[in-house]
């Protein structure tokens, strides 16, 4: 395959700055000359000296989702923000230091106030004592060829020390992740938020770094072992431990989130707070793009994004397949502008639209008839079974399953790998296979859900592009649902996803 990398290797981004979407426009007056230090101490920064606390607390606070209609907001008592700044003890976390001091130098500039902002970084005081055990990974040959763009990751990585690596799904996270791990050569520890990837991430790390897999140790499933290089947890499990004082806070110089935009929630951003890690890193094809605010939480535990490999340079070196997609026009039925909540809007419009999922059973019996293998995402267990019941109707002859988070992990481990196999021809799922699971002989990517998360979207989608065995393409069947007006908001707004990718070939039809 000829490729043109000086063309390619322009589409890797490497923002080395705080993004400065996240930085708040500032409109505070200052009065007093700003002259403070700040002292960055493990996870969190103390801040000291002479300093407009307005402008620090609006760089470091976010909105939370549906603010507006909570009682403590509407009577006041409540300004709607999530505050990660403590007036109490003078700290933030030390992930927003560039914020902070960018926040607060525009707002002195603009009043014309001298500027002082002084940072200790105590954290130097206890580097890691690290050689240089170079980069190579068992099995593969790393950061060579059209994978190029993964040595120089690993390379910024351990140049910055923090921050967050964007790589889109099949780019090979996990194998940077390997190599850094290797070259820093000290206690690791690997958050995946899901017990699939708990397993699969263990066995890899296994694999590349040519250890015994009983060396690596396991936090989660039931499971509790301390790894003396590396230990793979789930935020939930290690959470548990740590509440029980049976882990060492102290116990790894190295830190890598997995799926790093769930380190918003409050378990995940709970843990890596109390983590004080040299090294620490997020790890995500769609880090920055929760699209509510707390992507400033996930930015607090690592610092911004340091390398950006996104799906376009993927296709363009024919590591991911291009994705073509289908937009299905769905008109029927109509439902009231007014009078329903948005589940009932997502019941009727959805779930139990039997228009839509007529269609998606129309489609899969189509797809299979050419030989293809496809995958149906939804979101609920009823969306699930209704579809599974439906496709056993049409067509008996036709393969299939459906698998949810509430069977047992082996259970949907056997469907997997009889997919993988290709003895199911259909595979429907609901969110346990959004993320993080190599299934590469997706065919076709039926997406029966709708929503309007840029994250999802973009990991659902990434299930299908990986490259197989005569596969020159991802068929992705998405609908533009014209039931209700939030149904055709969220279907746009998915299209813009679409576009801005700018590898996604569109077409529209009518159902």
């Amino acid at each position: 395959m000829s490729v043109n990398y000086a063309k390619s290797m322009a589409t890797i981004k490497r923002p080395r700055a705080a993004p400065k979407k996240l930085t708040p426009k500032v409109t505070a007056v200052i009065i007093d000359p700003v002259d403070c230090t700040v002292t960055i101490q493990g996870s969190q920064a103390l801040i000291e000296g002479k300093y407009p606390l307005k402008v620090l607390q609006k760089a470091t606070s976010f909105y939370v989702p549906g603010y507006a209609f909570a009682p403590a907001f509407r009577s006041k008592r409540w300004d709607g923000k999530k505050h990660l700044f403590s007036v109490k003890t003078q700290t933030f976390p030390s992930g927003l230091v560039a914020i902070v001091r960018e926040a607060i130098k525009e707002a002195a500039e603009e009043s014309k106030t001298s500027f002082a902002f002084k940072v200790v970084d105590n954290r130097e005081l206890n580097v890691p004592n690290v050689g240089s055990n170079g980069f190579e990974l068992e099995g593969i040959t790393f950061g060579q060829g059209i994978y190029d763009y993964q040595l120089e990751a690993a390379k910024a990585m351990v140049e910055a020390r923090r921050g967050i690596l964007k790589v889109a799904t099949n780019g090979g996270k996990t194998e940077i992740a390997c190599a850094v791990t290797k070259h820093l050569s000290v206690p690791t520890l690997f958050l995946v938020g899901r017990l699939e990837l708990l397993h699969q991430t263990r066995k890899r790390f296994a694999k590349r770094l040519n250890i015994d897999i009983d060396e690596i140790g396991i936090i989660g499933d039931s499971e509790f072992k301390i790894g003396n290089w590396i230990t793979v947890a789930t935020p939930s499990s290690l959470k548990t431990k740590i509440e029980k004082d049976l882990v060492p806070l102290d116990k790894w110089n190295l830190v890598l989130s997995d799926e790093c935009h769930h380190a918003a929630s409050d378990t995940h951003y709970d843990v890596l707070d109390q983590l004080p890690a040299y090294y620490r890193f997020g790890l995500s094809g769609t880090p920055l793009d929760r699209g509510d605010g707390a992507d400033l939480k996930l930015i607090a535990q690592t610092g911004p994004v340091l390398y950006d490999v996104p799906n376009k340079l993927l296709v363009e070196r024919g590591i991911s397949v291009p994705p073509h997609v289908d937009i299905i026009k769905i008109d029927k039925p109509i439902l009231p502008a007014k009078g329903m909540t948005w589940n009932q809007v997502n019941q009727k419009g959805v779930v139990e639209n039997k228009h839509l999922n007529r269609k998606i059973v129309e489609i899969t019996q189509e797809q299979v008839a050419l030989g293809k293998q496809v995958l149906i995402l939804i979101d609920t267990i009823k969306h699930g079974t209704h579809l599974d019941e439906s496709i056993w109707e049409a067509d008996s002859n036709i393969r299939h399953q459906f698998i949810n988070g509430k069977e047992d992990t082996k259970e949907r481990d056997k469907a997997l790998e009889k997919y993988k196999a290709g003895d199911l021809q259909v595979l429907i799922a609901t969110s346990i296979l959004d993320e993080g699971l190599d299934v590469p002989n997706i065919d076709v990517l039926i997406l029966g859900s709708g929503g309007k998360s840029k994250i999802r979207l973009l990991q659902r989608a990434g299930r299908g592009l990986r490259t197989g065995d005569g596969k020159d393409r991802l068929l992705i069947i998405d609908f533009a649902n014209f039931s209700h007006k939030w149904l055709l908001k969220h279907s746009l707004q998915r299209l813009k996803t679409y576009k801005d990718e700018d590898c996604f070939i569109i077409r529209a039809q009518h159902s």
